[in-house]
């Protein structure tokens, strides 16, 4: 799977918005900072609090609840701000609208558990993809390449005859 690559990916992105570039090894002691070198840097650091605000809840296992609904938040209200000034230029609409989603999602289920029973634990993880879903992409995936599959491969891959 790319999932690893992409995390690590993410976490260089993360990494280098963290950099401070008036500092060594960027800028040699006794000089002044490069400004070309401080305004690459500054480029980045929006782009990375986004990623960290994204990524951290998912893959911090010690944040509470709590901390993960705020970091989504953050990451919620960054990406609006930026693509409401830049729109398509900052990201493609479909992976606003994805972004968007996946976090009104994640909090409309904590909602619905509090609703529920306030009592009972919740975890990200509790905000999977519904059966049906999932039966789709094994289905999709089993296509490889041509994920086009038919009715009669389907059914031979789930088995129903």
């Amino acid at each position: 799977q790319d999932v690893p690559h992409a995390v690590a990916l993410m976490n260089a992105v993360i990494s280098l918005g963290n950099i401070d570039p008036t500092l060594p090894p960027y800028t040699l002691e006794g000089t002044e900072p490069d400004a070309n070198v401080i305004a690459d840097f500054d480029t980045i650091k929006i782009p990375s609090h986004i990623l960290h605000s994204l990524l951290q809840p998912f893959i911090n296992i010690m944040l509470s609840l709590t901390e993960q609904v705020i970091l989504l938040c953050c990451c919620a209200h960054l990406i609006y701000a930026c693509y409401r000034n830049q729109c398509r230029v900052f990201m493609p609409n479909q992976l606003y609208y994805d972004i968007q989603t996946l976090i009104k999602n994640i909090l409309f289920c904590i909602t619905q558990q509090q609703k529920l029973d306030p009592t009972q634990p919740f975890t990200l993880l509790d905000t999977g993809d519904d059966p049906i879903e999932l039966l789709f992409t094994f289905l999709h995936m089993c296509g490889g390449h041509n994920s086009a599959v038919n009715y009669k491969q389907a059914l031979d891959h789930l088995g129903a005859t």
